[in-house]
């Protein structure tokens, strides 16, 4: 896990990737590099609701988790970071929450 979160914090602070300075152009890749991001940071929640999920339960932080999980969801279906095959490890916990499709989200951001 540490590894992925140190490699995606030298990614986005890498300014050639996500430059700081106003005017300053994002590279042509930038959307499909950030979806590697995203696409990693989606195998941690995995990997945390699958092997940890119980020791957050028992501190008493799994609010917190889901919270920040649905969040999540919701940005990366808006922006279409991950695909939607790729969120299948917990696609019943998605559902489960009633997380609007990519669609119904992209509907939602464009109504008046």
């Amino acid at each position: 896990m540490s590894n992925v979160l140190d490699w995606s914090e030298r990614k986005i602070t890498d300014r050639r990737f996500m430059p700081n300075e106003h005017g300053q152009p994002y590279p042509a890749n930038f959307k499909a590099e950030l979806a590697i991001v995203y696409k990693r940071f989606f195998r941690l929640y995995a990997h945390i609701y699958y092997s940890h999920f119980k020791q957050l339960e028992d501190a008493g932080v799994e609010r917190h988790l889901n919270h920040s999980f649905k969040h999540f969801v919701y940005f990366v279906r808006r922006f279409e970071l991950v695909e939607e095959s790729e969120l299948a490890p917990l696609q019943s916990l998605i559902d489960a929450w009633k997380i609007p499709s990519r669609e119904v989200l992209i509907e939602m951001a464009s109504e008046p």
